[in-house]
This record gives C-alpha cells, sequence and structure tokens, in this order.
C-alpha cells in the first residue's frame, strides 16, 4: 500500500509540475507577442479623377440669351489627352476650403486655347461662393476601378514588392504585383479578401514571428 501511494504521490507531483512549466511557458508567450495593426483585405472600388487646378473666371459660354448677366465659372485647362476622357456627364468635385462641392461640365472646347495649348472647359457649381481670381482644386472623375486596394506605405521591397500578412497570429510574407495609384493607395494582385494585412509595425517583424493583431 505503500508503495502505490509513493507512486501516485509522485504522478500527482509531475503532473502538477507540468501544469507549473505550461502555464509559465503560455505566460511568456503572451509577453512576447508583438503587437500590429492589420485591415482586413477586401475588394474596393475607387474613384480615379483627373486632378487639375482652375480659376474663376466670367463667361457667356453657358449663358442661353444674348444679354443675359454674365455668370461665375470655374475654367480649367485640360491637355489633348484628358480632353478626349470627359463628357458634359463628368462627375466633377470642386475643393472649396476643406470641403468639396459638386460641379457641373458646362462647356468643352473643341480647340486648343493658342495661348496656353490647353483645351479650356468651364465648370459651374450653384450659388458659386468663390471670388473671382480664385484658384480651386478641381476632381474630374473619369473612371472607376475595382479590386485590391491598399495603402502604399505598407509595402515592402527586396528583389520583389511585398507584404505582411497575420494568418493565425503568425506573420506570412506575401509577394504581391503592383497596378495602378490612386492618392494613398495602391491596386495589388497576391491578396485574398480576408486576409489581415499587416499595416503598422511592419518593420519591427519577421516572417513566423507571433503577433497580437489590433484592428
Amino acid at each position: 500500500m505503500k508503495k502505490k501511494a509513493c507512486i501516485i504521490l509522485v504522478g500527482l507531483l509531475i503532473l502538477l509540475f507540468t501544469s507549473c512549466i505550461s502555464e509559465d511557458l503560455n505566460s511568456n508567450d503572451s509577453k512576447n507577442l508583438k503587437p500590429v495593426k492589420v485591415m482586413t483585405i477586401y475588394e474596393e472600388t475607387i474613384e480615379k479623377s483627373l486632378d487639375y487646378l482652375g480659376i474663376v473666371v466670367l463667361s457667356e459660354s453657358n449663358n442661353s440669351e444674348m444679354g443675359s448677366p454674365m455668370k461665375k465659372v470655374i475654367k480649367v485647362g485640360l491637355t489633348s489627352k484628358d480632353i478626349s476622357k470627359i463628357s458634359f456627364e463628368s462627375k466633377v468635385n470642386v475643393k472649396v476650403d476643406e470641403d468639396y462641392i459638386i460641379g457641373k461640365i458646362t462647356n468643352i472646347s473643341q480647340t486648343p486655347n493658342h495661348q496656353t495649348g490647353t483645351f479650356d472647359i468651364e465648370i459651374t457649381i450653384d450659388n458659386n461662393p468663390l471670388e473671382f481670381g480664385s484658384i480651386v482644386k478641381v476632381e474630374i472623375i473619369n473612371e472607376s476601378e475595382t479590386g485590391v486596394w491598399i495603402p502604399i506605405t505598407s509595402i515592402m521591397i527586396d528583389d520583389k514588392d511585398y507584404v505582411y500578412v497575420a494568418h493565425n497570429d503568425k506573420v506570412e510574407r506575401r509577394n504581391i504585383t503592383i497596378g495602378d495609384i490612386q492618392g494613398s493607395k495602391i491596386k495589388v494582385d497576391g491578396l485574398a479578401e480576408g486576409d489581415k494585412l499587416v499595416i503598422g509595425n511592419a518593420k519591427r517583424i519577421n516572417v513566423d514571428d507571433i503577433v497580437k493583431c489590433i484592428d
């Protein structure tokens, strides 16, 4: 009986010792987790625009009746390449202070300006608050593109373009092919919807690191 009790006691001690080691290892693993900011990948449609500066001027070209008062319009000179990409239906955003106001193209010149060589267009906005001579930023939406768009800053480069993704809290490298750039985002191939793209602390991690994801 004493021998059997000793064996049981030894077994309990081994079990307790193993449990303590496991808890200690888990505690150390938790302390060693590297926090990284991630974003979930999904397809999105981004509008692509032609960006120009325009000037507020007076124009008679958008008046239907001779002798009617001249109206304020935004005059923009487009290149011969870009003039073919727009129409009277093109969506226009005019930046006023920190906001954007929707504008409308009301005149498109068919011949280039002999002084600048560009093709002049006129844009009107309702209740135009702009002063004559003001210079404004104009965005003419000419197309949209659907795909996977990611922050340019998330891309790493060695002999290839790549990014880090977190899969089951473990860092993986994904080689990518880059495409069009729009603003601060770039279209890429090589990622799938649902991937967790690392967008923060990417330079402080390596492949196979165990990380804590922060959305």
